[in-house]
């Protein structure tokens, strides 16, 4: 309902009125308008933002970086890029057991074991494309751009498009 409610009610009845025969010549066609109030929840506003975590997106290009010591300077950032069909948080929980993210925590800071909450943290989405072909695409065209130091070119080497191949 608009501010300018009455003009508008006036401009529908016009037309209805103009446009709108009855089947019988003596009946007459009227227009009742029924306003519905909002509900007194939908007049405040609310704090909590309804939009999807980023932990429960899906279809989507992420950059790890890590944040350990000695990874978090700008000359020595480790970083990885990947893609995901699936949540983001069922992904880290896999990066969590095997993979190069997993095996630079280990050897590097002496991690073993990795919350996937840690993962999601130092974690962005880059792209979102429900075409898996695309999000393939922006995958290696990202890695080519940013050239991540964390992925290994024997993960996802398959997924290399022969454009950059040398």
């Amino acid at each position: 309902m608009s501010n300018n409610y009455k003009v508008e009610e006036k401009q529908l009845k016009n037309i209805v009125a103009k446009h709108v025969k009855p089947v019988k010549e003596e009946e007459i066609v009227e227009l009742c308008i029924y306003y519905k109030n909002k509900k007194l929840k939908n007049l405040f506003i609310h704090n909590k933002d309804k939009s999807p975590s980023d932990s429960s997106r899906h279809h989507v290009v992420y950059k790890y970086t890590c944040n350990k010591g000695g990874c978090n300077s700008s000359i020595n950032q480790k970083v990885y890029i990947g893609y995901t069909t699936c949540a983001l948080e069922e992904r880290f929980r896999m990066h969590a057991q095997t993979g190069s993210i997993k095996e630079h925590l280990r050897t590097v800071h002496n991690i073993n074991r990795i919350p996937k909450s840690d993962l999601l943290e130092s974690t962005i989405v880059l792209r979102t494309c429900l075409n898996r072909r695309k999000l393939i695409m922006s995958e290696a065209i990202l890695i080519k751009e940013n050239k991540p130091n964390l992925n290994s070119q024997n993960e996802g080497c398959n997924r290399l498009l022969k454009i950059f191949k040398h």
